[in-house]
């Protein structure tokens, strides 16, 4: 039984729409007006983001364990924009209705971009990702925000910080700051790694927020299990970290073990 659907994305920048809102505003870009921080007109915000990569992962639920599931991951060149968000709006369209989408600061991110991106083209947007029309209500009631649920009122944090304290592996193909070149240069294979990367990486985030609510063991079984999942794409750059880190669980499970056996010795 499909418990929880964790996605991730990769955008490209729109220089195009970008270059609209300028003129709108009436702004010169090689001129010397003065701006402020962060000015809009300069710095692009997310409404000028477009999908290039959508990764995601479900995890079931067998025998009171969670198990994950296939790794999928669409995209460029294969696909346009609208043949990805077409496919991806169908695999959450095929959820049942209680399966919520679990991102990490989606709330802010994905969600508006993807959703903004199906209207463009026409798309039926899955009801999870439309912000439902009702004053205050400001996410759709399908969409798990850990981001939100694990900072609380802390400040945000980023995934690979987050991940670090829990010594989860992120952003091992490339940091942050390089996705947006790798686009540029068409490297579609290390940009679905890189989405992929994320997308393992949320999942173990979402794992030990929920294990306290499964089986003794399901902690360390299940991140072992996304650990494997993650070595065996064996034609990504991340492979072999997801690799080392199954072979760290592992020891430290049998180390767990000896130290229950000593107990009752």
């Amino acid at each position: 039984m499909i418990r929880y659907f964790v996605y991730d994305a990769e955008y490209e920048r729109d220089a195009a729409g970008h270059a609209l809102y300028q003129a709108a505003e009436g702004f010169d870009p090689e001129g010397i007006e003065r701006l402020r921080d962060r000015d809009p007109r300069i710095d692009m915000r997310w409404v000028f983001k477009r999908p290039v990569a959508i990764s995601w992962l479900v995890l079931e639920e067998e025998g009171g364990k969670l198990v994950p599931g296939t790794l999928h991951s669409l995209g460029r060149p294969e696909l346009t924009e609208q043949e990805l968000l077409t496919s991806f709006f169908a695999a959450v369209g095929e959820l049942p209705r209680e399966v919520p989408l679990v991102t990490w600061g989606g709330s802010s991110s994905d969600e508006p971009q993807l959703r903004l991106a199906g209207l463009r083209h026409g798309l039926r947007v899955p009801a999870r990702l439309m912000a439902p029309f009702q004053p205050g209500k400001r996410f759709g009631s399908g969409h798990v925000d850990l981001m939100t649920h694990l900072c609380g009122d802390a400040a945000r944090v980023h995934l690979a910080e987050i991940c670090a304290a829990l010594r989860i592996p992120a952003k091992t193909v490339a940091p942050p700051d390089a996705t947006a070149r790798l686009i540029a240069q068409g490297k579609w294979s290390l940009v679905k790694a890189i989405c992929e990367n994320d997308t393992l990486s949320t999942t173990a985030l979402l794992v030990h927020a929920v294990a306290p609510n499964y089986c003794a063991g399901s902690l360390s079984g299940t991140l072992l299990g996304l650990a494997r999942a993650g070595a065996r794409q064996a034609h990504r750059p991340y492979a072999q970290t997801f690799e080392a880190w199954a072979a760290d669980l592992v020891r430290q499970m049998s180390l767990q073990v000896l130290v229950d056996l000593a107990a009752f010795a």
